[in-house]
């Protein structure tokens, strides 16, 4: 049971296993950064509709 003095983010309790993270990981996440900052923060088109929740 969870109270108002507990945590109730999920991620307090999760373990994370960064050495399962390669350089070549961190490059790729950074150039995909990079290149969602220079399309001004806007999701590509055909990524757009993947995304979609039926709204």
């Amino acid at each position: 049971m969870v109270t108002a003095g507990d945590e109730w983010v999920a991620e307090a309790y999760l373990e994370t296993d960064y050495s399962k993270i390669t350089q070549a990981d961190f490059e790729s996440e950074v150039r995909k950064y990079a290149i969602y900052k220079l399309l001004g923060g806007s999701i590509p088109e055909d990524q757009e509709n993947d995304n979609a929740d039926g709204e």
